[in-house]
């Protein structure tokens, strides 16, 4: 879709959400606001051949049909402020979108009313909270379908126990566990997609090998909603969570006493583990089985965005770590600091946003550790 289409769009949008906002429902403006984003709305997405259109909210940005929009016009404040009013992030609006549809979308954005899920209109979340415990998040205030099929149904605690038994399998069975996950990380993905309400991470655990599988599972859950709230396909986010979910594969080859994080390492003992990147690289090989992508963010995951030394050393000529790359050092990161932070709950996201802020520009591209930040300190997050 093109940037004109985008925009007329959404400036029929942010027209009537600024026209309810000064008039009653049945005023002849309103009316009249709501007829022309049904017209415009229908008229543009039968121009493109498109059955919806899907608006996120990344930190204080509009990404509109996968498109970036860094640059907002100002007419667009009004439609980011009522969704981040509203703590949503993810609105979608399909083709076939009815008066009364309409009229309760402007009602809801911009203040004057609910908003609500509609049979043209569905409202999500790609934000991240975390519960008291900081494992977890939040419910969303919407109930479940009552009537809800199971497969419709989001992501469930079994679904994660299985993703992270099939990846503590890769010790002992390496070609089942890759079979499973290839199986597993797909149908994750879509579960994700539906979520109405947030997930919970795994906590923290203290067996070595325990806590790898914990902490990669954590990571990939995080890599794949950070991809969605950037718009990646089903795809692509499943490569993304599989190989997030291998970043750390090389630690198996560490001593289990080097695998426990916090843990003050001699230099002999500093060096070996600086090795996980590339034992990890090595383990994954050939690509054929795992995936170039996995190969390629095991190596990558500790390179400096900065381009300043770090492991394992960059090979020449020298570049920047890929995007995936970069979006798994983020919340790889993230995982890591919420696990150290010295109290848990609110402390401890506090902790992790610090080490964030600290290392971007430096560690972490700071385009994404900002955008990621924008996930779980945006509008709705807890505190």
């Amino acid at each position: 879709m093109s940037l004109q289409a985008v925009q007329a769009i959404l400036a029929a949008l942010t027209t009537g959400i600024t026209t309810r906002a000064i008039y009653p429902r049945n005023h002849p403006r309103v009316r009249q606001a709501a007829a022309d984003l049904i017209t415009v709305f229908g008229e543009t997405l039968r121009a493109v051949g498109k059955e919806e259109l899907t608006i996120l909210v990344v930190g204080d940005e509009l990404v509109v049909d996968d498109r970036p929009m860094r640059q907002a016009a100002l007419f667009q404040e009004s439609l980011l402020r009522g969704l981040q009013r509203r703590s949503v992030e993810r609105l979608t609006l399909g083709a076939g979108l009815a008066p009364e549809e309409a009229a309760a979308l402007l009602d809801g954005l911009s203040g004057a009313g609910e908003l609500a899920n509609s049979p043209h209109v569905t409202l999500g979340r790609a934000r991240l909270g975390y519960g008291a415990e900081g494992a977890g998040t939040a419910p969303d205030d919407r109930p479940e379908e009552p009537d809800a099929e199971p497969e419709q149904k989001g992501l469930q605690e079994s679904d994660i126990e299985a993703v992270r038994a099939a990846f503590a399998l890769f010790a002992t069975d390496r070609a089942e566990s890759i079979r499973r996950l290839r199986q597993l990380l797909p149908e994750l993905v879509v579960k994700l997609a539906r979520m109405r309400r947030t997930f919970y991470l795994l906590p923290a655990a203290e067996e070595p090998d325990e806590r790898l599988s914990v902490h990669s599972v954590n990571v990939a859950l995080l890599a794949i909603v950070f991809g969605q709230a950037l718009g990646f396909d089903e795809a692509l986010l499943a490569e993304l969570g599989f190989a997030a979910l291998f970043h750390d594969i090389g630690k198996l080859e560490l001593p289990a006493e080097l695998r426990r994080p916090g843990r003050p390492l001699s230099p002999s003992e500093r060096a070996l583990f600086e090795r996980h990147p590339e034992l990890g690289a090595a383990t994954l090989a050939p690509p054929e089985e795992a995936g170039t992508l996995s190969v390629v963010v095991a190596y990558e995951h500790h390179l400096r965005w900065d381009g300043e030394p770090s492991y394992p050393p960059r090979q020449a000529p020298a570049r920047a770590p890929g995007l995936a790359s970069q979006l798994t050092a983020v919340v790889d990161l993230w995982d890591v600091a919420l696990a150290l932070a010295p109290a848990p709950g609110a402390a401890a996201r506090a902790y992790a946003r610090e080490a964030l802020v600290a290392a971007a520009g430096t560690r972490l591209d700071p385009w994404a550790a900002r955008r990621f930040l924008g996930l779980v300190s945006g509008p709705g997050a807890p505190p």
